[in-house]
């Protein structure tokens, strides 16, 4: 008996540790569930992403890379760059498409392309026309027709190109 009673503790004590929660906050379910700290990097471009828009604006969670993230990262020509996915919300849907360039060790917004009643669903860098250049593609849904819909940027210096 003795023997069973020290292997289901033994199994118990196991159980506890595998679950990520300290014996003091094991039962606050709050602590558990609350989001990931946010970088100050990320945090940096959020509240440019507010300045800029001037009005509410919720962020847009695309597969990126097999994760579902607002931003893509990327490099171009040795510059740093981050696109960032959100909407707002008029009369219809606008989804953004805020291309930040890091200059001087700060971000600063190079362009902003909206689609009206689109939703984006995906996101990556790839050259997709073999010109030796990446490409940003975002794969969406238009919201009235919910036909599928593909939009391809080129970041270069003088702006943002869309690739045919």
């Amino acid at each position: 008996m003795k023997r069973n009673l020290g292997i289901i503790l033994f199994l118990a004590s196991i159980s506890f540790m595998l679950t990520g929660c300290s014996a003091n906050d094991f039962f606050d379910v709050h602590s558990a569930m609350s989001p990931p700290v946010v970088s100050v990097e990320q945090a940096e471009i959020e509240s440019l992403v507010g300045d800029y828009l001037q009005k509410d604006f919720k962020l847009s969670y695309l597969m990126i890379d097999n994760k579902y993230s607002s931003s893509l990262k990327c490099s171009v020509g040795g510059e740093e760059y981050t696109v960032v996915f959100c909407e707002t919300e008029d009369d219809f849907v606008k989804s953004h498409c805020m291309f930040f360039e890091k200059k001087s060790g700060k971000w600063a917004l190079k362009d902003d392309v909206v689609e009206g009643n689109f939703k984006f669903q995906s996101a990556c860098v790839r050259d997709v026309n073999g010109d030796g250049l990446d490409e940003i593609v975002i794969d969406g849904m238009n919201v009235n027709n919910s036909s599928v819909k593909t939009h391809m940027y080129q970041i270069q210096k003088n702006g943002i190109i869309p690739v045919q």
